[in-house]
């Protein structure tokens, strides 16, 4: 999936999720590594090898390691979030109202 698909699930999920992954993805060319990612999937999904002549073990061992990383980038991104959510919800709930005076 390409970044511009996920930053629009992400923006239909949370605004700042889509805006933190924006920020994220435009560190270290991310984004164009990412995307290109894709690009040889789908030309080698669909018998376009010839198109894909940057192809290498070293660019595809590359390309594995941006995976990664995306896939903990969401996964802290999704953990902070709820962490921070629950952790107002028990602000809310264990807070004790005020006295009129």
């Amino acid at each position: 999936m390409k970044c511009e698909n996920i930053t629009k699930i992400l923006n239909n999920l949370d605004k700042m999720w889509s805006s933190e992954f924006d920020i994220w993805i435009r560190l270290y060319e991310r984004k164009k590594e990412i995307n290109e990612t894709i690009e040889w999937r789908n030309r080698i999904a669909h018998g376009e090898e010839s198109n894909t002549t940057n192809v290498t073990l070293h660019s595809i061992s590359n390309k594995f390691r941006i995976a990664c990383k995306l896939v903990d980038f969401l996964e802290k991104l999704c953990d902070l979030t709820w962490e921070t959510r629950r952790s107002l919800e028990n602000v809310i709930t264990t807070k004790k109202p005020s006295t009129v005076k």
